[in-house]
């Protein structure tokens, strides 16, 4: 049987699930988000998976009392037994059709047993287009890597400063190499 690797979740929003402004609450997206990744990891790794981390959050268009929202989800990458997954929000305007991106990010899950990492099958390469999915994963890993290393370093180096450090540094922050 061919793994799949992808979800599609949906969801008409309710009252019960909006703000005072009359629009889906972001933490309920984010659930929904987060469901839509767990499906498509677990499809991919045929095991039990836990949400890492959720990344890239961007929140495009407010959601509104009535309209269908579907999540798409992906996987994009594949480590020893973590996954990425690409996803996207959509909402749609039941009585006029209209359908507009209204969230994106990235997830990444873990596949486990008893608790613990548990190794996940590759993603095929062959493509031209499988191909540059794979890179773009790589690379976009090695990013964040590189990122959380640097904030890291960043807060260690503040942690360190005195008062008058804190101070100049916040006054001109390019002045004590901290931009």
């Amino acid at each position: 049987m061919e793994r799949k690797k992808h979800a599609i979740l949906s969801e008409l929003v309710a009252p019960e699930m909006a703000n005072v402004h009359g629009t889906m609450f972001g933490g309920v997206l984010l659930s929904l988000l987060d469901k839509a990744a767990y499906v498509a990891a677990t499809r991919w790794s045929r095991s039990p998976c836990v949400t890492a981390s959720l990344d890239q959050v961007s929140f495009l268009s407010p959601v509104q009392i009535g309209e269908y929202v579907s999540v798409h989800a992906e996987v994009f990458h594949v480590g020893t037994s973590s996954m990425t997954i690409s996803i996207e929000a959509f909402a749609e305007d039941l009585r006029g059709g209209e359908r507009r991106t209204v969230c994106r990010c990235f997830a990444t899950m873990v596949a486990v047993h008893n608790g613990q990492p548990l190794a996940v099958p590759a993603l095929e390469c062959r493509t031209p287009d499988q191909k540059r999915a794979c890179l773009h994963g790589f690379l976009r890993k090695k990013l964040l890597r590189t990122r959380e290393h640097e904030l890291d370093l960043l807060e260690k180096r503040i942690a360190g400063m005195d008062d008058d450090s804190i101070e100049a540094a916040l006054s001109d922050p390019g002045a004590g190499g901290l931009a």
